[in-house]
């Protein structure tokens, strides 16, 4: 009888636990089916997600190539610094011009490999050769042009290094000083060219297709106070302000139109900025000038840019355009004894297709050129989306 009952138990329990292993595989295939259908849907619902909301916008990680495409005297250096306030800058002030005048001649060109160059294409050896400047790589660049590059703070400790070793026909020398100015290049976050002797229509277009990521800055301004002060140059010695102001102006409308053309196809790469803006609210215009360069705009670059837009004292640097009121610098022309009326109406005259494009409006008469509280810039559609 116990032998039974000890036989019924056993079965029973054996019973028992089948019952449970069974629900314990029932209750497992159900959550796993509920998780499968749930991370189904999660990952339904976050495609959808994806797909409907705006692509964030990118941070540059890498070095920032950058051109400033402007003409004389339109604040393309005081826009350079603005630009260089950023930690670690690397700056090339007008590299092209050597190199510009030699193509204009079809002069024969040596680079920095030994290749002498005689028969060329001079749109495309141009933007060759920003490229060259604009991605550290000197061994096809115009030898000329790498020697006699402007003094900037990027360019400085290759230039002394250049005159430490007394010849710049030295082919040694020469070679170990391109090292310091290559490693500057290359350690760089930005890459900044600043140049007023290319075209949209010629070079840029070129350009836009060699350089990925390359930001354009199309800077431009009141082509009054430009041109009174380009006729000051030694530029202008042999043409008149009439004949500067009909060809520069045209170049600046070609420019502006093709700008937009390109546009369309390298979104978010060109954008225009007039100086009177950014000589006006330098802090604000800065802060939309390094968005467009996907970088932060850091607490030290504000600093420096307040430091040159409204110091208290100019400040003797080389490099610097510090002044004490930037926009009492970027309107000074209204009240300098020698503007000349008559020279001022010409230049409307000559550059009223651009003047137009850009919101900037004609004076009646002296009155108006000395009243400060008359503007002499509209926002029309095309400046009201500018930098």
């Amino acid at each position: 009888m116990r032998t039974k009952t000890r036989y019924v138990f056993l079965i029973t329990i054996a019973i028992l636990l089948f019952l449970i292993t069974c629900s314990e595989v029932w209750n497992n295939s159900i959550d796993d089916e509920v998780s499968e259908r749930t991370a189904l849907n999660t990952r339904q619902e976050t495609s959808s997600e994806e797909e409907n909301k705006p692509a964030a916008a990118s941070k540059n990680s890498g070095p920032v190539p950058v051109l400033i495409v402007s003409y004389m005297r339109s604040g393309s250096t005081f826009t350079a610094d603005v630009i260089t306030s950023y930690p670690s800058s690397y700056y090339l002030f007008e590299p092209m011009k050597v190199t510009v005048e030699k193509l204009a001649k079809n002069s024969t060109i040596e680079l920095i490999n030994g290749t002498r160059i005689s028969r060329y294409n001079a749109n495309a050896l141009a933007a060759d050769f920003l490229q060259s400047w604009l991605t550290c790589k000197f061994d096809g660049q115009d030898k000329e042009a790498v020697v006699k590059l402007i003094g900037t703070r990027s360019t400085t400790p290759f230039k002394i290094c250049l005159r430490k070793g007394k010849s710049n026909k030295n082919e040694t020398v020469l070679q170990t000083c391109l090292k310091i100015l290559q490693k500057q290049c290359e350690s760089s976050k930005i890459r900044l060219v600043k140049e007023i002797r290319v075209g949209m229509r010629t070079t840029i277009a070129i350009l836009l297709k060699k350089v990925p990521g390359l930001k354009v800055v199309h800077l431009l301004r009141d082509q009054r106070p430009r041109l009174l002060s380009a006729e000051k140059t030694p530029l202008m010695l042999h043409l008149t302000l009439q004949k500067t102001a009909k060809m520069e102006c045209a170049d600046a409308s070609d420019n502006l139109a093709v700008q937009k053309e390109l546009q369309q196809q390298y979104p978010g790469q060109l954008e225009t900025l007039l100086y009177e803006r950014l000589a006006e609210n330098p802090i604000l215009i800065s802060k939309r000038i390094f968005d467009f360069l996907h970088l932060p705009f850091t607490a030290m670059s504000i600093e420096k840019i307040q430091s040159m837009t409204s110091s208290t004292h100019e400040v003797p640097c080389p490099f610097c355009t510090s002044k004490k009121d930037s926009a009492k610098t970027a309107h000074a022309w209204r009240t300098r004894k020698s503007s000349n009326f008559v020279k001022i109406k010409m230049i409307e005259e000559e550059c009223e297709d651009i003047q137009t494009n850009l919101g900037y409006i004609p004076l009646k008469n002296m009155d108006e050129l000395r009243n400060a509280s008359f503007n002499l810039r509209i926002n029309i559609p095309l400046t009201s989306d500018v930098l």
